[in-house]
């Protein structure tokens, strides 16, 4: 999220990206990172907290990006794989349907057995 700071003029800026984490007692601390990355944020947020329960949630909100971050690589592998395939089999030879001539001169060439 962006963190919308105010200038000396009143005028709004904008600042660098915040992280809000929630202890279990529900209170917020915010972390303004030097960098515009939360990923930044975090880890100075962990180096900063004194409280043990914010560095908990700090590596818990890590861990749920990470893990989201997997889950959207498989995603995106797993539609790789899909097109691949789908192309593969776009390209394979298709029988071409028989029409009424051709039919009939299959059927011409056939010996009677009759």
């Amino acid at each position: 999220m962006k963190y919308i700071e105010h200038d000396a003029d009143g005028k709004k800026k904008e600042g660098a990206q915040v992280v809000e984490i929630e202890n279990l007692h529900g209170e917020v601390k915010h972390w303004k990172s030097k960098n515009n990355t939360q990923r930044k944020a975090l880890i100075d947020g962990a180096i900063k907290a004194k409280d043990i329960e914010y560095q908990h949630a700090i590596v818990a909100k890590y861990d749920a990006w990470a893990t989201e971050i997997k889950e959207l690589k498989d995603k995106l592998h797993l539609l790789e794989t899909l097109k691949v395939t789908s192309e593969k089999d776009s390209k394979k030879a298709k029988p071409r349907p028989m029409n009424s001539r051709s039919n009939w001169l299959s059927l011409s060439k056939m010996p009677r057995s009759c």
